[in-house]
């Protein structure tokens, strides 16, 4: 009885091939997945930006006392120095003066921004923004559609790469939106 035995599998050729064609694929592949990655952690910190400040309005009310969102390198206390992409604070501002004093509770942390990623602001949010009780934001009348937050990539500079920075506005009453770009005047570091 003499049977046949028949082999199955791939050759040595057509393995090559595949992976020859894997490789181009994730060579072209590549820099949009680049792309889409730094997009998103700009889209994840605009929203962890945005959060911080909605927490902050909704405890001023819940609290009845002001609440103040600060740039803060360390966690504990604030800063003039340095930029908002080193971290934030909130804490309940009793007297309004910016600073975390005795008997004021810090009630988030924020840490720094990814390597190379900015945040920053309009002169009227340079260090700090106090919402108060009512939720509106303290010094609102000089809020203009120039107050806000922009957060950049790293890969920022170029026109096309300010189009996927965002912006955060605050308003009158203390609201924030976002949106997708930047407007005309303002730009990434």
């Amino acid at each position: 009885m003499n049977k046949k035995i028949k082999y199955t599998g791939f050759t040595l050729i057509e393995l090559m091939i595949t992976i020859a064609l894997v490789a181009i694929l994730l060579a072209l592949g590549a820099p949009y997945f680049r792309e889409t990655i730094t997009s998103n952690k700009v889209v994840a910190e605009t929203n962890n930006l945005m959060a911080s400040f909605n927490f902050a309005r909704a405890n001023a009310a819940k609290l009845n006392q002001p609440v103040t969102v600060c740039k803060s390198a360390d966690g504990a206390a604030c800063t003039t120095a340095g930029d908002w992409e080193d971290g934030w604070i909130l804490f309940n501002d009793l007297d309004m003066d910016g600073v975390v004093d005795a008997g004021e509770e810090v009630l988030q942390v924020n840490s720094l921004l990814p390597t190379g990623y900015t945040l920053r602001s309009t002169a009227q949010f340079s260090n700090r923004v106090t919402f108060l009780p009512q939720g509106v934001v303290r010094g609102t009348a000089t809020l203009d559609d120039y107050s806000s937050f922009r957060i950049c990539s790293p890969d920022a500079g170029s026109e096309e790469d300010d189009a996927k920075a965002r912006q955060v506005f605050i308003n009158i009453t203390g609201r924030t939106r976002s949106q997708k770009g930047l407007d005309a005047g303002i730009d990434c570091p």
